[in-house]
């Protein structure tokens, strides 16, 4: 049997979508999946959209097909991008926060050099 847990949240700034003609703050989430029977977990990064009634969906902002907009257990499985590791998950999203509130391509090691050259007047 599969189990899945929310292990953290992201909203990077300035992003958004609108469906139904309601605006949502998109959000990515880290998902572990744990089957109970092998007793091993793997973890997914999804992106989220709340709109309603606190009704939360899939957004196709990390998947290139959505086939249902439902934050299941089988759509982020189906639907996540999968990481072997809690780690990797979590530095995925903070490179995609990094990049998207940066509007660069550059790195968080990149953008941390840029910084502490310009603190330092080289």
């Amino acid at each position: 049997m599969m189990r899945f847990k929310e292990l953290g949240v992201c909203k990077p700034k300035g992003l958004s979508s609108v469906k139904e003609g309601t605006k949502s703050d998109i959000s990515l989430r880290i998902v572990g999946l744990f089957d109970t029977i092998t007793m091993i977990w793997t973890y997914h990064v999804v992106s989220t959209g709340t709109w309603g009634a606190n009704r939360v969906e899939l957004t196709p902002d990390l998947h290139d097909r959505v086939y249902s907009g439902e934050y299941t257990l089988n759509n982020v499985k189906s639907h996540g991008r999968k990481f072997d590791t809690q780690q990797e998950a979590e530095s995925f999203v903070n490179e995609f926060k990094i990049k998207w509130e940066t509007a660069s391509n550059n790195t968080l090691q990149e953008v941390r050099d840029e910084k502490l050259k310009e603190l330092t007047n080289e």
